[in-house]
């Protein structure tokens, strides 16, 4: 259990017992969460500490990912991993679709053009 100060009057842990400054808590919170690797951080703190869990993704680099009862829903991450998420996605379709193409020409096969395709659609 993480406690905050001695004991004093108007103190608290940061799990609901005595009272601590919200700084005291966030700061207990993001050591633990640090020195267990990849940050996790349930939604209920993370709903508290939006800001904070999002300064850490941006100027920290940090991926946080946001748990619920002990499981992964999402992650906070940094723009630059998103891009880099993106780019891989794009590279996987463009090899995807050169492979498609590459197997039709081998059947003999033609490509549907797409103007055909907006037209069986209705588009």
């Amino acid at each position: 259990m993480m406690h905050g100060g001695a004991g004093l009057p108007g103190q608290t842990d940061c799990e609901g017992g005595r009272d601590t400054t919200p700084g005291e808590c966030l700061d207990r919170i993001w050591l633990m969460l640090y020195n267990l690797g990849m940050t996790k951080v349930s939604t209920a703190v993370a709903r508290k500490q939006f800001s904070d869990v999002v300064n850490r993704a941006f100027y920290a680099k940090e991926r946080v990912a946001l748990t619920r009862y002990g499981h992964t829903l999402a992650a906070i991450v940094p723009a630059e991993d998103l891009e880099l998420l993106e780019a891989m996605e794009d590279r996987i379709d463009a090899d995807d679709a050169r492979q498609v193409l590459a197997d039709m020409k081998a059947k003999g096969e033609k490509p549907i053009p797409w103007a055909k395709v907006k037209k069986r659609l209705g588009l």
